[in-house]
Order: structure tokens, then sequence, then C-alpha cells
């Protein structure tokens, strides 16, 4: 922390609040996922889960969080496969079977699309499909970003959409999913 920075901050940064279970690995399969979500919640924490949809027993089985994401790169099961290179053979009906599973948590939530320019954009009627199926609460839009995985993934600096881009794109996916809406934007982190 700084030493600058106001009492009051520093005890707040301490006061840990929300927690986001993603980063390494597939955080349903976790063995312990129970007992961690329980432990954030008997101390108030929102826990933030994010899942690749290649477990849908594990997600089917775990316990409530306060919010549960599905990551969603692929909208057909090429497009899936080239980007997230899944270990299981029948990796297409665990991602629509995580997605199906989805629609029948009961906290909210939502599918986070990782949007890459010339890759997973050009079709957002088959995104439409996919998103009816699960019925999240929010559907969360973000570019593509540079990444220590970016070029061996073959993607360039080109592959990163624009915020228009993204705004575009939402546009696209609220007239083919009634009911949703443009909540918010962050332009700031794409140009």
């Amino acid at each position: 922390l700084s030493p600058n920075a106001l009492e009051e901050r520093k005890a707040e940064a301490r006061e840990v609040r929300h927690c986001a279970i993603s980063l390494v690995g597939e955080p349903v399969a976790y063995p312990r996922i129970a007992e961690y979500l329980a432990g954030l919640h008997k101390r108030r924490i929102s826990s933030f889960l994010v899942t690749n949809g290649q477990h849908p027993e594990a997600l089917r089985a775990m316990p409530v969080a306060t919010q549960v994401y599905v990551s969603c790169d692929g909208n057909d099961p090429r497009g899936l496969e080239d980007l997230d290179r899944p270990l299981f053979k029948d990796f297409w009906e665990r991602y629509l079977e995580s997605l199906d599973i989805l629609k029948t948590r009961s906290e909210r939530t939502v599918c986070r699309l990782t949007l890459i320019r010339g890759v997973n954009m050009e079709r957002p009627k088959a995104w439409a499909e996919l998103l009816r199926r699960a019925s999240p609460d929010f559907i969360e839009l973000k570019g593509v970003t540079l990444s220590a995985l970016f070029e061996e993934a073959g993607l360039k600096k080109w592959n990163m959409p624009t915020s228009h881009e993204l705004r575009l794109f939402a546009r696209a996916l609220v007239e083919l999913l009634p009911g949703y809406g443009l909540a918010c934007e962050h332009g700031h982190s794409v140009s």
C-alpha cells in the first residue's frame, strides 16, 4: 500500500469483500470448492466463479456462488477447439451441457464472450443461439487483449477489436435476443 494513501483507504483495502475464482485450472473441479465457497460466504465475501464449461457434472453439483460465469470463446465446435484446445474429445457436448446447467442455477449467471476480430465475431446469430440456450442473467463481452499466449495462439494486434466494434456486436446481439439490453460499457480498456 502506498504510504500516501489515506488511513481509511488502507483499512478498506485490507478487508476482502469479493473473490474471483478463475486464475488457473478449472475451479469447479477443485475437490474442496464447496468448502472454499462456504468459507468465503461465512466471512461475507462474495464469490465470482468462472468455468470453461468442460466439467458440467461438477458445475451441476457445485454449491451456490454469488455469481457464476461460463467463458464462451467459440460459437461452434471448430471455433471452441481452435481457441481453447480442450482436453476432452466430447468438449462440445460438455460445453453445451454446461450452458444448459447455467440456465438452472439459482445465483446470478453470466456468459462471458471473449471476442477476437477475424476469429469469432462474424456470426452473432450463432452466438445468440448459444446464449438463448444458457439464458444467463448477464452477457459480458470483452475484446481479446495482448498476453503472453497471444502470439502462441497465432493472433496479432489486428485481432483486438475496438470499443466501436464491440458496441456494434453488442447491438447485434440485443436485436437477436429480446429481453437483453446494453447495460454499461468500459471503453477505456480498448482503443
